[in-house]
């Protein structure tokens, strides 16, 4: 004889929670992430929900190094979130804010500053220093 199991009102209840979980969760699922697994910096800018150019100053920060800079008042008016500022204080510390530093970060459009590091692929900022005054 065959015996059939019933699935009753706990069961179901609980097989009704998991797909909502896992369908809440589903949004944040990225397939980008499984082609980048092998570098160090995979899934740091969706962790850490920052914009592209804090990420891209991360970016220009570690391949050229620095002790403390500025950021343009131009990225920082683009910005729609409001908090670039506190956002790459936060993420690029322990490299310091500083209004009066001769490095600063620029819109990649900017030709104010003089010796400005290259740009790197697809950035929205780049690494200057500020003239002499």
């Amino acid at each position: 004889m065959k015996q059939h199991t019933k699935i009753n009102g706990p069961k179901i209840f609980l097989i009704m929670l998991s797909v909502a979980i896992l369908s809440y969760y589903a949004k944040y699922a990225k397939l980008s992430l499984i082609a980048c697994l092998q570098s160090v910096e995979c899934g740091k800018k969706e962790a850490m929900d920052i914009t592209p150019a804090v990420f891209d100053m991360y970016l220009l920060s570690n391949k050229f190094p620095i002790e403390h800079f500025d950021i343009h008042v131009d990225i920082i008016r683009a910005d729609t979130t409001q908090a670039l500022e506190s956002r790459a204080v936060e993420f690029l510390y322990p490299i310091r804010y500083e209004k009066d530093s001769l490095n600063i970060f620029v819109s990649v459009l900017d030709t104010d500053f003089i010796d400005c590091y290259p740009k790197l692929e697809n950035s929205h900022v780049k690494l200057c220093t500020k003239k002499s005054q």
